[in-house]
């Protein structure tokens, strides 16, 4: 095997661990929309559009496979994917405990898992020679920074309605 072969199946691998990622980020968030029937809507277009994230991905492993490769990616260990992905496994692995859960709690635990995707700054810092990768990379980071942003809005407001009247 070339060393090009060698470097698409690993590109490959990390673009499954990311979408793996997304998809798990994704049922979290289904779970959360039904226990929580006051913003089950909010958390189901969540749901969706990491899903579609994960498609997103998924359409960059075709230009692997055209013989395109991405620059910068090696610097993501599988490893370290792997690592979020637990993270989100154990928080979805929490939810099925029976255990309640206040819903700023699960907002806060959606917003770490939104700040780690963005620190981990895939969309940003991987390049290729393609315009279709840097279209897909622009959109997943606004997505995810968007996600970000109505988390946080959310959270502010479910704390707010914790707070007693003064």
């Amino acid at each position: 095997m070339d060393s090009k072969e060698k470097v698409k199946q690993q590109q490959s691998r990390i673009l499954e661990s990311l979408m793996g990622w997304e998809q798990v980020v994704g049922a979290l968030y289904a779970r959360y929309a039904e226990m929580f029937p006051g913003v089950t809507e909010f958390w189901l277009r969540l749901a969706r559009e990491e899903e579609g994230h994960a498609k997103q991905l998924g359409s960059l492993r075709i230009l692997l496979r055209e013989g395109h490769v991405f620059w910068n990616i090696g610097r993501f260990r599988e490893e370290a994917i792997q690592d979020e992905v637990d993270v989100v496994k154990k928080a979805l692995d929490g939810t099925e405990a029976g255990r309640q859960l206040a819903l700023a709690e699960a907002l806060e635990t959606a917003g770490q898992i939104e700040d780690s995707i963005l620190e981990a700054g895939f969309y940003d810092t991987v390049e290729s020679e393609v315009p279709e990768f840097a279209k897909v990379a622009r959109t997943l980071a606004d997505a995810t920074r968007q996600h970000a942003e109505r988390i946080s809005a959310l959270l502010n407001d479910a704390r707010g309605a914790d707070r007693p009247n003064a």
